[in-house]
């Protein structure tokens, strides 16, 4: 599950500071402030969270990610560092700029540049990057947080919730919990009745054989629901949806078809609505 955390700009708190840390210890996809930008980032050594990056802004295995290093020191140890480059990295450093520089052994082969073996690597000059940095103890494998479909880099906090949400963690949970077949049904909505929870969001199954997606109102629920808990079904939703998953699975254990289950149960139900 994904998760939106407010830090202080100036001063992040360290509790939350150790929760990022951690997600990335764990294999996560972390999205996070730079001094240019935001940028989407995971651990120098997963694979899997690096392909996840790939997926999230649908790059090719040619692009090339940038290691974010907490100083001068750190990136001595992932690139060759001569005196004149030095000199350079010491006046620019920290701040908002790329260095490609030859890889030293330490640095993955699937990061350097497949032909020149360079590495891309930068120091930034923001509080908050700097304390996931100085937590971990070691860079992280970034790159900039724009979105497919977007021309611009998103900004906005809010926006990249909106707009990312749990896709960040959704390769993850899919491979945790493979979906079986070749055709889903999802709804994004506000639960009408209940609160706004994983156990009230679309679509709701009943019996394992029945899924639904919902939206309007079914106004006698209480009175359906109440009949078809008497009769052993189990709700796991406050809404007023599931009714419609379970009304489905009373009509074809009686042996309806699909066509007459639905004129039955459209006889029974009262409101304004739609469904798949």
């Amino acid at each position: 599950m994904s998760e939106f955390l407010q830090v202080h700009p100036s001063n992040p708190e360290d509790r939350i500071i150790k929760q990022v840390v951690n997600v990335l210890l764990a294999g996560g996809v972390i999205v996070y402030p730079t001094d240019s930008t935001y940028a989407l980032g995971c651990h120098l050594g997963d694979k899997n969270a690096l392909d996840r990056i790939r997926r999230i802004r649908q790059l090719g295995s040619k692009h090339n990610f940038t290691l974010v290093c907490k100083d001068l020191s750190s990136i001595s140890s992932y690139a060759q560092v001569h005196n004149s480059a030095y000199r350079i990295l010491k006046a620019y450093t920290p701040g908002p700029y790329t260095f490609i520089l030859k890889a030293t052994p330490e640095v993955p082969r699937r990061l350097q540049h497949p032909k020149r073996k360079t590495i891309g690597l930068r120091v930034p000059d923001n509080a908050v990057a700097q304390a996931i940095l100085e937590k971990l103890g070691e860079p992280i494998m970034s790159t900039s947080l724009i979105l497919p479909d977007d021309e611009e880099m998103l900004l906005d906090p809010y926006e990249m919730r909106s707009k990312i949400g749990k896709l960040v963690n959704l390769d993850l949970a899919l491979k945790e919990m493979p979906l079986l077949g070749d055709i889903g049904i999802g709804h994004t909505r506000w639960a009408t009745h209940g609160g706004v929870s994983t156990e009230n969001a679309h679509p709701h199954v009943a019996s394992g054989r029945v899924a639904i997606v919902h939206n309007g109102i079914i106004e006698n629920h209480r009175t359906i629901r109440a009949r078809l808990e008497a009769a052993g079904r189990q709700f796991s939703s406050d809404t007023d949806s599931e009714v419609l998953a379970h009304l489905f699975v009373e009509a074809f254990d009686a042996g309806l078809d699909p066509e007459v289950a639905t004129l039955q149960v459209l006889g029974e139900i009262d409101g304004a609505y739609a469904f798949a």
